[in-house]
């Protein structure tokens, strides 16, 4: 009576937490450490090992990411495990992706990954156009 046809993963949190390329700018009182870029909820190898096993399974998988290290680590996965498994097709997304760069557009254009949960804010500040 039970189908599971998708699963959800989350790489970081929100904007305070964002895992991002660059550090963030230190705030006194706020965020001191100069070298802070959020947080990475999992390691590469373990989004791997769950990517590739919804893959193999044929499950739909949505995955939220905020910062564009996040996007980066989780678009990566998704090229890897699709030269053993195509995901192409699959409707994989990106949940929310706040800070998107034109290059991510190209990976997930020919992955055939969406962006189905975007912020209508902030959809103008991400379009590479």
């Amino acid at each position: 009576m039970l189908k599971l046809w998708g699963v959800k993963l989350m790489i970081d949190g929100g904007v305070e937490t964002a895992f991002l390329r660059d550090p963030y700018e230190v705030i006194a009182g706020e965020q001191e450490d100069p070298e802070y870029r959020g947080v990475a909820m999992m390691s590469r190898p373990e989004l791997y090992k769950l990517c590739r096993e919804a893959a193999k399974n044929g499950w739909r998988l949505g995955i939220h990411t905020v910062g564009d290290a996040a996007m980066d680590m989780v678009l990566d996965v998704f090229d890897e495990v699709n030269r053993e498994f195509s995901i192409v097709g699959r409707r994989w997304s990106i949940m929310h992706g706040f800070l998107v760069r034109p290059e991510h557009f190209q990976i997930m254009r020919r992955l055939g990954v969406t962006w189905p949960a975007a912020f209508p804010t902030t959809i103008p500040k991400a379009m590479p156009w």
